[in-house]
């Protein structure tokens, strides 16, 4: 089977030399031209269920499906007789059994987000709630809502969200003429999570509109970035240590502390006078752009993108049935869902508040739901 490829972040286009794309998906989520929106969902671990076309025979898997030699599981002997954590044998055996009867065209990728036995109540604000933790975020529905009735009738909880074809397992790709929901019957016992939203409900919704369009009319300023991969590694090393941009200044000061600090190591590891003139060639070329006008202005831009998508995430957020939090030991802080992702029919980029999920997922404070298992869901 082929991986799905990365998926870039909604203000990471500007690096990329996609501008014009960056702005078509901002204009669009604050207009009314139809996008594909769904929800990201922080489970795990990642769960494949089909039937292998080259013997029909039924099987589940986890991402060891990838392997040069697929590991799958059509038998509950073969669950049971595997070398992986008890936590994971009984996630993969109650799939095998109840997805078996769900009548799965091709085969569906979704993540796992709770067998029964995760469930449990919590109390917020004097409200009670039905809850699981799968990995960093905490959901839960009102205790009493219809969903909830739902969930506490099922075995699991699957958010499904890709379905690949192919005539061989190996061959296999992601099939983009089918949504995972017209692939399969519904059955109480699985509670199948449809992570699609509607279009009209966030292209409408007065609180995702951005009145700052005309600021985000940008040129094409990236044609001598060198290295952009230095580059948004030291970004996401600033995301790591801040909760937030507090200033372009000190962003821009960051980035080149440490992409040029970076040079400047890679230009001590040449051994020859030809290794070291190139390294200082492009360190001078690097130089003369990140103190530029230019790079200024692409890094405000970067932070009008960032701040942009966070607002939309949270007025997204506030839509969903569900309330996200983060656990510490001192109790739960409310939080927003992972994000989204977002599709024009041309393009695919994610909408993620990375201050918030992806900060939280190198900060220990915060317990994931596998470290209260006592088992490592992610083998």
């Amino acid at each position: 089977m082929t991986r799905v490829k990365h998926i870039s972040h909604l203000e990471d286009l500007l690096l990329e030399n996609r501008i014009d794309t960056a702005i078509s998906m901002i204009y669009n989520l604050c207009g009314d031209n139809k996008l594909e929106m769904s929800t990201k969902w922080d489970g795990a671990p990642s769960i494949f269920a089909g039937t292998d076309p080259e013997d029909n025979a039924f099987f589940v898997a986890c991402k060891s499906i990838f392997n040069r030699n697929p590991k799958i599981y059509k038998t509950i002997s073969s669950i049971m007789g595997d070398s992986i954590d008890p936590g994971l044998k009984d996630k993969l055996a109650k799939s095998l059994v109840h997805m078996r009867e769900m009548n799965i065209k091709g085969v569906l990728q979704g993540d796992f987000i709770y067998t029964k036995e995760d469930l449990f109540e919590m109390d917020i604000a004097s409200e009670s709630f039905l809850a699981f933790h799968p990995n960093i975020l905490v959901y839960a529905v009102p205790k009493k809502s219809e969903i909830a009735s739902r969930i506490l009738a099922s075995d699991l909880g699957v958010v499904w969200h890709t379905v690949y074809s192919g005539r061989t397992l190996g061959s296999m790709q992601k099939d983009f003429t089918r949504t995972p929901e017209s692939c399969f019957t519904e059955i109480k016992e699985v509670f199948s999570l449809d992570p699609t939203l509607d279009s009209r409900q966030y292209g409408s919704n007065p609180e995702i509109i951005y009145n700052g369009h005309e600021d985000l009319n940008m040129t094409n300023w990236l044609s001598n970035l060198y290295n952009r991969e230095l580059l948004q590694t030291q970004i996401n090393s600033y995301i790591k240590q801040n909760d937030r941009f507090n200033d372009c200044d000190e962003f821009v000061k960051h980035i080149n502390d440490g992409v040029l600090g970076r040079y400047v190591v890679e230009w001590e590891k040449r051994k020859t006078d030809a290794g070291r003139g190139r390294m200082r060639a492009k360190y001078m070329a690097y130089t003369d752009f990140c103190y530029s006008f230019k790079f200024k202005n692409l890094m405000e831009m970067y932070i009008k993108v960032s701040e942009f998508k966070d607002k939309t995430i949270a007025a997204i957020s506030n839509m969903s049935e569900f309330k996200v939090f983060l656990k510490t030991e001192e109790g739960y802080v409310s939080t927003n869902h992972e994000g989204y992702v977002i599709n024009d029919d041309e393009n695919v980029v994610k909408l993620v508040n990375r201050f918030d999920f992806s900060a939280a997922n190198f900060n220990k404070k915060y317990i994931r739901g596998w470290e209260l298992k006592r088992y490592d869901v992610m083998s």
